[in-house]
């Protein structure tokens, strides 16, 4: 018999924005559920699937980052903006390094 959460539709039938992946976590009682995580590489999966070029995935890194921010894991969080941040000092990316900064700064502080 499997589970179903009430209000959500399976991966197979639709896909989810990064908003209904946050209110499931949420509702999953956070990352500590194993369900929690299988939603969240599910959506990873799903939004892979639509990066093209570097910038598809450089704002799908701050997307993951911002899911953790969002559910309230700070240190996966920070991980994932530390990430997006390299990138974006590689790339020449100085607006977004920027912001990458000050995300950051909020996280650690």
């Amino acid at each position: 018999m499997s589970f179903e959460n009430p209000g959500f539709e399976s991966f197979e039938n639709k896909e989810k924005t990064k908003e209904q992946v946050i209110e499931e976590i949420k509702t999953l009682g956070g990352f500590e559920s194993g369900e929690a995580k299988e939603v969240f590489g599910k959506w990873i999966d799903q939004e892979q699937e639509k990066v093209k070029t570097s910038d598809d995935g450089f704002n799908l890194n701050i997307s993951i980052a911002d899911v953790y921010r969002d559910v309230g894991d700070v240190d996966n969080a920070i991980d994932a903006y530390t990430d997006a941040l390299d990138q974006a000092v590689q790339e020449g990316r100085v607006e977004s390094e920027n912001l990458l900064r000050e995300e950051l700064s909020k996280l650690i502080s």
